[in-house]
């Protein structure tokens, strides 16, 4: 008998402790998921940098494109 309220009385201490180790992980999960996508949106961005200066010092080219044939104004238009 008093093996069984020893028991009883440590079940809500044993509850809590696993409450507790449960709220922990779940707060370790939300951790983990932010660090991670932290991570592939910088890695992300390292990645299309590159391209984006490529196509920023295209959009500031200083010179005139070349003209084309395509560009020649046609005979008889004003």
């Amino acid at each position: 008998m008093r093996q069984d309220s020893q028991s009883l009385v440590s079940l809500p201490g044993i509850l809590a402790n696993d409450i507790q180790h449960l709220l922990f992980s779940r707060q370790q999960r939300r951790d983990c998921q932010g660090l991670l996508l932290g991570e592939l949106r910088r890695f992300d961005a390292r990645r299309h940098a590159p391209l984006q200066a490529r196509q920023q010092r295209q959009d500031n080219r200083t010179e005139p494109p070349e003209a084309t044939a395509a560009d020649a104004p046609i005979e008889g238009e004003p």
